[in-house]
């Protein structure tokens, strides 16, 4: 009785504590009546700082644009060009900064498709509330102009060697 006592009080808290993320399926797809969200994953995190998120939308419909992005447990989210000190956006930034142009809108071209990725565009997951390890998921609302909005799971991964950590 008090091992079963002992292992609730144990768990409690470690329930309680993440209540957002689980195990997911990085393969599982997100859709609306045109658009289609797949492959969606995020890089893994130390303590509660920036994560990057992946994702591939198709659009089955007329060209559309994503217009934002917000996250469940991120203080904020925002979509960007790559870090412009590395030189992969084809900018300079000034010595000891790190250059992120925020884009406003993304096009999601009409029966086509776009891919944030490692090395191009990605979603940054900035200040999250947990430190974000493999398995887990980052719950996220994409809003679109015409087709609103598409809510996606992001599952937490180690990235691929040489892709950006966070």
């Amino acid at each position: 009785m008090r091992r079963l006592l002992l292992l609730c009080c144990l768990a409690l808290p470690a329930l309680h504590a993440a209540p957002a993320w689980s195990a997911a399926n990085a393969s599982e797809t997100f859709t609306t009546d045109k658009l289609t969200a797949s492959d969606a994953w995020a890089t893994a995190t130390k303590a509660t700082g920036d994560s990057r998120g992946y994702v591939t939308i198709t659009n089955d419909g007329d060209a559309d644009e994503l217009d934002g992005v917000t996250c469940t447990d991120a203080l904020g989210a925002t979509m960007n060009e790559p870090n412009a000190k590395t030189g992969s956006a084809g900018l300079m930034a000034p010595l000891g900064t790190d250059l992120m142009p925020v884009l406003l809108k993304v096009q999601i071209p009409s029966h086509g498709s776009f891919q944030f990725k490692p090395g191009g565009r990605y979603l940054k997951f900035e200040n999250m509330a947990y430190e974000l390890k493999p398995g887990m998921q980052v719950f996220c609302t994409l809003t679109f102009s015409t087709n609103g909005p598409l809510d996606v799971q992001f599952t937490v991964a180690q990235p691929p060697a040489g892709a950006p950590a966070s």
